[in-house]
């Protein structure tokens, strides 16, 4: 419980207080399936990444499955697979190991980066791995029900933005 300061400050307050091995995000308005834990749970790894796949559902245009293949692939491999599917540049269906964020310096998500913080946090996070699991099952359901989603909000300052998170890409290449 915190003073309204923004999704990276919100975040950022609950790996400060988080305690498990393995942390994951899940935006308000999102859901994951019953199964997400358990598998995780069994399939997770301390030194790498898990991807799962996911469902887009718009009250609007139905619904739609961003599927990942199985496996576990290079730091290298999965870059080109989650940017390929729109995935890299999204915290909210994977599994990140504490162990890795709180290695120092620690990981944070930056303030005042939205809407790409997400692909900021995730660029120095494949800095510190060398695999990621990757699997075709749906875990994590995407909600794009309105007006009012960060989604869909006109940013003036966007393309300067962009470049940042391009050039954070560009590291990773």
């Amino acid at each position: 419980n915190k003073q309204n300061g923004g999704l990276s400050s919100a975040r950022n307050a609950g790996l400060d207080v988080a305690k498990g091995d393995f942390v994951l995000f899940i935006d308000p308005d999102d859901y994951v399936s019953n199964e997400y834990l358990s598998y995780v749970n069994k399939n997770a790894n301390k030194n790498t990444l898990t991807v799962c796949s996911y469902v887009i559902k718009h009250k609007d245009f139905g619904e739609s499955t961003i599927s990942v293949p199985n496996g576990t692939f290079s730091v290298s491999e999965s870059i080109i697979i989650l940017e390929k599917h729109g995935l890299f540049n999204s915290v909210c269906n994977k599994f990140y190991s504490r162990k890795i964020i709180e290695k120092e310096p620690k990981l944070r998500f930056e303030l005042n980066k939205e809407p790409g913080e997400d692909l900021l946090f995730n660029s120095v996070y494949f800095t510190r791995i060398k695999r990621v699991n990757l699997t075709d099952k749906t875990f994590y359901y995407y909600m794009r029900n309105g007006e009012d989603s960060l989604a869909n909000k006109f940013r003036p300052d966007l393309w300067e933005k962009n470049k940042i998170f391009i050039k954070a890409i560009e590291k990773l290449h």
